[in-house]
């Protein structure tokens, strides 16, 4: 059980040390360019840039639209080929392209 907790934390150091290096500095502390107090300076500057509100919104409906698309797609293609003479081969060919994902 102890072990558990030790894996668990050994994996999630590289997330938190990710998070700190983008939040530490959104929220001004970087003292390589002498900013070493916190304020939400650069963050009302971030917001008060013209357009950014659209870009925020234009990423999201982006992404939001390319996820049931490629899904949607992905779902058609073996609604399609389900039962078929290629979906053998199909499905031989894919399974190791998903699985790479996963290992690495």
């Amino acid at each position: 059980m102890i072990m558990r907790g030790v894996i668990i934390c050994f994996c999630m150091l590289p997330v938190l040390a990710g998070l700190a290096g983008i939040g530490f500095p959104a929220f001004g502390w970087f003292p390589p360019l002498g900013s070493d107090q916190f304020s939400l300076a650069p963050l009302s500057m971030l917001f008060d840039q013209p357009g950014i509100w659209h870009s925020i919104r234009l990423s999201l409906f982006t992404a939001v639209i390319s996820t049931f698309l490629s899904y949607w797609l992905a779902m058609m293609l073996l609604a399609y080929l389900y039962d078929t003479r290629r979906s053998g081969w199909v499905f031989r060919f894919i399974s190791p392209l998903l699985s790479v994902p996963h290992i690495t």
